[in-house]
């Protein structure tokens, strides 16, 4: 049985020239952008490439993008 293969949508190298195949997409950083959302946080036009451009773990980019602080100047006015 002859297997079919899904088109090659994009090639993506890191600074070492790295090949990665990415099947299972989650969207980590997504969900958390929309998990914001959902506890009123306003959505920002920087938001993705903010969040995308953290050092740290998903829990570590949540807690430093928003914190109590961040989150209250955020969602205001």
């Amino acid at each position: 049985m002859a297997t079919v293969l899904k088109p090659i949508r994009a090639v993506v190298f890191d600074v070492f020239g790295t090949l990665a195949e990415i099947r299972d997409r989650r969207a980590p950083f997504k969900r958390l952008l929309r998990y914001a959302e959902e506890l009123g946080r306003k959505p920002q036009s920087a938001d993705v490439a903010l969040v995308m451009a953290q050092r740290g773990s998903l829990s570590t980019v949540a807690a430093r993008r928003f914190s109590a602080g961040r989150f209250a100047s955020a969602t205001r006015g």
